[in-house]
């Protein structure tokens, strides 16, 4: 279950003195353990921002920072094998 967006400190401050957080995309609760987690989605090769990076080591939840990469070759694969069941489907229902 997400709780929405994570917020984390970096240990920096900014220019006007407030504390420098990072944002991650998810702060989830796992609904088994219910152990709380941070999450991050990043698709292919793109990089955690400085600001992540920072406060990556600050993460309170359980394994620290999960980044969830989505790659288009995964993508890629999803679509086609949705579009082969979608063809199976369409062929069993002519062959009755």
């Amino acid at each position: 279950m997400s709780k929405g967006k994570a917020n984390v400190a970096t240990g920096r401050a900014t220019a006007t003195g407030r504390v420098q957080v990072a944002k991650y995309d998810h702060k989830m609760k796992n609904v088994f353990t219910r152990k709380e987690l941070t999450v991050e989605s990043k698709f292919n090769t793109s990089s955690l921002t400085p600001n992540q990076v920072a406060a990556e080591g600050n993460v309170q939840t359980a394994g620290g920072l999960i980044v969830d990469r989505t790659t288009s070759k995964g993508l890629g694969n999803s679509a086609r094998a949705v579009t082969t069941g979608a063809g199976a489907g369409v062929g069993s229902q002519n062959n009755r």
